[in-house]
């Protein structure tokens, strides 16, 4: 997705981003990150769970971080995911995070 699709959508309310899950030694560990411009600013919410700690909702970490600027946004996704948001796409009936809140 090229970055004036990812606005128009992001300008519609629309949550982009990617679930994806990888390995870390035996442990499978599942993650999604997203992005929602909300209330003039762009949220990102992030998470990540191991498979063996589901059950119990023990995530490693549920952050969602608030940033002036797509750009801002789009570096720290690329800094910290193998990821860019051109690799986003919608959710369909869910969403990564609640953009009301912010953790840091």
């Amino acid at each position: 997705m090229n970055l004036d699709h990812i606005l128009n959508k992001l300008k519609s309310g629309q949550q982009l981003g990617k679930q994806f899950q990888f390995d870390e030694g035996s442990e499978k560990i599942w993650s999604a990150i997203a992005i929602q411009l909300w209330e003039g600013r762009y949220k990102v919410g992030w998470y990540e769970i191991a498979e063996s700690k589901m059950a119990a909702d023990d995530f490693r970490f549920d952050r969602v971080i608030s940033f002036n600027t797509l750009e801002e946004a789009t570096e720290f996704v690329a800094k910290n995911t193998p990821f860019t948001v051109a690799d986003f796409r919608p959710f369909k009936g869910q969403r990564v995070f609640n953009p009301r809140f912010d953790t840091e």
